[in-house]
């Protein structure tokens, strides 16, 4: 079941106070495609788009060759859910039907299926890895083992709509945020309530723990302009952080330092040990639709309606650049690990531009097989963006197309016409997962040179 993301909340709620670009999107007719299926089996043949002196369901590309190693089999309907354990070793697919499924990633054999009584929405890892969270259609979410496959707690929580899930970062804490405009924290073992965050005036459209799980900041949107920082261990609210406007999304520094809270063409800096306000960062002409600070926290990127993106830095306030890509609304922003690429993902097409000099790079293009959705004419989709965690790989996805590139060149590796999102990298960046055809999910080795 589709679910609206916390972006699309934010467009709907507020289009009235904007006015969108509309483009033409053509679709592009799909390349010629042959397999044989065979469940947990390898792919014993496939035609695609290739060097021809290659083996079949291998693209190679300068150094970079990516290899179809497994096609998993056994769902009913096409992937929603597609997820690397920590550690690797399993992968978890679930698919809109009453089961999620854990497989061996090395393998692709069938490790566990946990059997839910309603169509698995969401599931997650837990990042000690010894558990899995399940939200199902009827808004029950779940706790199970991964060892094992047993259930260990379904969590009560008045039939809410559950908006989000997720683990702290030793795992022993769940948090959820629910339409009933509380979020809650839960013993991960247990199942039992730690406590209820509660004071929020409208639905969640975020929720994170802090890099270090002491606390949590919240935002609801909507007509909400308070984002809200509480202690985990307490419950008890810490720090109220407010805006002019609704604030449509807050997230943490990687170190755990700084909140940033978004509202409409604005973001603020707030300082988590004292709950001060250290810096605003204003330019943008409209809306901003996606924040994200570089993995060293220097630097914080911010993509907006008004076709840019710009690059702010955190110690100094001030702005470093402003990226422009012509017409089409900024929808994502993505820094590479090591934090010299930017790139900026468009309704069809990505840009990938230079952080120190703010000099584009490469526009990675060919993404046409794709539908729009308007509304108030603004578009509320488009290209999304994953590095691989070494940063050699970029992987765009649009509808039903999956393209891998050479991060550093821009060069297109492969078109994976028989690929679908959702897509996951491996934490080691060496296998990718995408959903397949005929309701299948594929992994591809990715090897690097």
């Amino acid at each position: 079941m589709a679910q609206c993301s916390a972006f699309q909340l934010q467009v709907i709620f507020f289009m009235l106070a904007i006015v969108g670009y509309s483009g033409l999107v053509t679709s592009a007719s799909s390349k010629y495609f042959m397999t044989s299926w065979g469940g947990l089996s390898s792919l014993a043949a496939m035609a695609v788009k290739r060097d021809e002196t290659l083996p079949r369901g291998t693209h190679q590309q300068n150094t970079v060759t990516v290899r179809l190693r497994q096609s998993l089999g056994g769902h009913q309907h096409p992937a929603t859910v597609i997820s690397f354990s920590p550690d690797g070793r399993i992968v978890m697919t679930a698919s809109g039907e009453k089961t999620a499924k854990l497989w061996d990633a090395e393998t692709g054999q069938l490790k566990l299926t946990l059997v839910d009584e309603k169509s698995v929405i969401k599931a997650i890892f837990s990042k000690d890895e010894n558990t899995v969270a399940t939200v199902s259609k009827n808004n029950t979410v779940k706790l199970w083992s991964v060892e094992t496959g047993q259930l260990k707690a379904t969590l009560t929580t008045q039939k809410a709509f559950q908006w989000q899930i997720g683990f702290s970062p030793d795992g022993q804490t769940l948090l959820t945020t629910s339409d009933d405009k509380t979020a809650r924290l839960w013993d991960a073992q247990t199942g039992k309530l730690k406590a209820t965050l509660a004071g929020h005036k409208y639905d969640f459209v975020s929720a994170h723990f802090s890099p270090d799980g002491q606390t949590v900041v919240t935002s609801s949107g909507w007509g909400d302009k308070r984002a809200r920082l509480w202690d985990t261990k307490t419950g008890e609210l810490k720090w109220v952080f407010s805006h002019d406007q609704a604030v449509n999304d807050a997230i943490f520094s990687p170190d755990g330092q700084v909140v940033a809270t978004q509202s409409l063409d604005t973001v603020k800096l707030w300082d988590v040990r004292t709950g001060q306000l250290k810096v605003t960062f204003a330019g943008h002409q409209s809306s901003i639709y996606h924040m994200k600070f570089s993995s060293d926290g220097r630097l914080l990127a911010t993509a907006s309606r008004d076709g840019t993106a710009k690059v702010w830095d955190i110690a100094t306030g001030r702005l470093q650049n402003t990226l422009r890509g012509g017409n089409q609304i900024a929808r994502r922003v993505a820094f590479s690990p090591d934090g010299q690429t930017l790139a900026v993902g468009y309704l069809n097409e990505v840009r990938l531009w230079d952080v120190a000099t703010g000099q584009l790079k490469a526009t990675l293009r060919g993404h046409k097989e794709a539908k729009k959705t308007v509304l108030f004419g603004t578009y509320l989709d488009g290209i999304e963006i994953s590095f691989s965690p070494d940063g050699r790989v970029l992987v765009t996805t649009r509808d039903k197309s999956v393209k891998v590139w050479d991060a550093r060149s821009g060069e297109l590796i492969t078109t994976l016409d028989d690929a679908r999102p959702p897509i996951a990298f491996s934490p080691d960046g060496r296998v990718l997962a995408t959903a397949g055809e005929k309701n299948t999910v594929l992994l591809w080795d990715v090897v690097v040179r």
